[in-house]
């Protein structure tokens, strides 16, 4: 499988049938004192097999669980089980291409319910039209564009990307959902990023931080 910012091989990020809410989220909040006491500020979402020290990483699939890392096993239905403002940080890496484009704007809006004030949202993913470019220019091979390209309909399969990610088009959801952006050159390593869970910097790709 092709890890999109690492290749040539990237983990199942969040499948469409992974991501229900049609609506803000209304599940239980959970007690700081309860099951999340003591847990980690940073929050890094769909982990994969990329998973993090000094984050809290998630998945569905526990076998990204890695020794010495924390690790929490999410679910469909409740992507996010964690009181409101428990996070300083929380980042995306190749995850929202994944998740419907109709639902995009309630997940972004629960994750600003779980970033404390003042939290940071870092966001990376494939750019559509910077893929096609550095395809274009002969940096990158075909089967890069056709893995960044949304998929068919009737594609069913968990790393299908469901709409065309590039970076106007994701800072755009940001800021309707209420976040300010910065956005960074990714064909270079950024020191604003330095301690976020980038797995690596290509051209193709975008890099946003949300406030």
């Amino acid at each position: 499988r092709l890890r999109l910012d690492c290749l040539p091989a990237y983990p199942r990020r969040i499948p469409h049938t992974h991501v229900h809410r049609t609506r803000t989220r209304r599940w239980r909040k959970r007690s700081a004192t309860g099951t999340f006491a003591g847990m980690n500020a940073n929050l890094n979402v769909g982990c994969g097999e990329f998973s993090q020290p000094g984050w809290l990483n998630t998945d569905f699939d526990p076998s990204f669980a890695h020794p010495g890392h924390e690790f929490l096993q999410t679910t469909p239905e409740d992507p996010f089980p964690f009181p409101d403002d428990s996070f300083e940080r929380v980042y995306c890496g190749h995850v929202i291409e994944h998740v419907p484009y109709h639902q995009v704007p309630d997940f972004l809006r629960n994750i600003r319910l779980i970033l404390r004030p003042g939290g940071q949202l870092g966001v990376v993913g494939p750019d559509t039209f910077k893929t096609l470019q550095e395809w274009h220019a002969g940096r990158e091979p075909w089967e890069l564009v056709t893995r960044v390209l949304e998929s068919h309909p009737d594609v069913d399969h968990p790393d299908r990307h469901h709409w065309n990610c590039e970076e106007s088009r994701m800072a755009g959801l940001l800021h309707r959902a209420g976040f300010t952006t910065e956005i960074f050159d990714m064909s270079v390593p950024q020191p604003a990023l330095a301690d976020w869970p980038v797995v690596a910097y290509t051209a193709w790709q975008f890099g946003i931080l949300a406030r």
